[in-house]
């Protein structure tokens, strides 16, 4: 009968180790916690919102916290420790942050409404744009740097009639005929599909630009940071 005890014991203390080792297993594998997940509000709506969604039906249990701002203060935000994962507008520049990898392109156009359908399928010179009410993005935003870099290296100068601090805004006011406006060909899929908008063809055509993923250097991914970056495929 003593044999048969410890015997019993020993199952018993296996089951109590299998058990823990299952837990630990399931520690490792299980997604849960919270990510806090920096981006600004177009990104958020025509990059982010399916890929979110997708990732709450597989773990639901993973709180998602939406941060949603301009690109300079998410960086901010993710130095200090305020955000563990951004989704910026490149080119990026910073030895304090990791570049995990680019999402996707951008392709940024000029646009126009139905009042200025007499432009469509003509090539237009970038110079040349200035006859028309101009509209952009506002000063010191990533797209508006960029288009300004881009502007200098090929020597045309092109002042906006109006700034805009919204590209959803701009394609409002598009759309109601104020103007052509610059914006991402990838941000107005919509309106090009409903012929509210059209793309404007220039000599030269604008450089494409990326969305890439930042996370501070030195921070350790939890399991749930990684299955969330895997959907991106870019590490």
């Amino acid at each position: 009968s003593g044999g048969k005890l410890i015997f019993k014991q020993v199952e018993e203390a296996l089951k109590l180790l299998e058990d823990a080792e299952s837990k630990l297993t399931e520690m490792k594998t299980t997604a849960t916690g919270r990510i806090r997940i920096g981006a600004t509000d177009s990104i958020f709506s025509h990059v982010l919102s399916d890929k979110i969604a997708e990732y709450n039906a597989e773990y639901p249990s993973v709180k998602l916290e939406l941060i949603s701002s301009t690109t300079p203060d998410i960086i901010d935000r993710l130095k200090d420790g305020k955000c563990d994962i951004a989704f910026i507008n490149l080119p990026l520049e910073d030895d304090e942050l990791h570049f995990y990898g680019t999402v996707c392109h951008l392709n940024d156009v000029f646009v126009a409404g139905k009042k200025y359908d007499s432009l469509k399928d003509k090539t237009i010179q970038l110079k040349d744009l200035q006859e028309y009410p101009l509209m952009m993005i506002e000063e010191n935003t990533v797209a508006r740097n960029a288009v300004n870099r881009y502007l200098d290296s090929v020597g045309v100068s092109l002042v906006p009639d109006n700034e805009v601090a919204n590209w959803d805004f701009m394609k409002k006011l598009i759309v109601k005929g104020m103007g052509v406006g610059f914006i991402p060909r990838e941000y107005c899929a919509d309106e090009f599909e409903s012929g509210e908008l059209f793309e404007l063809v220039t000599d030269p055509a604008l450089p494409a630009r990326g969305i890439g993923i930042v996370i501070a250097k030195h921070v350790s991914l939890s399991f749930a940071m990684k299955k969330f970056l895997e959907m991106f495929n870019c590490g």
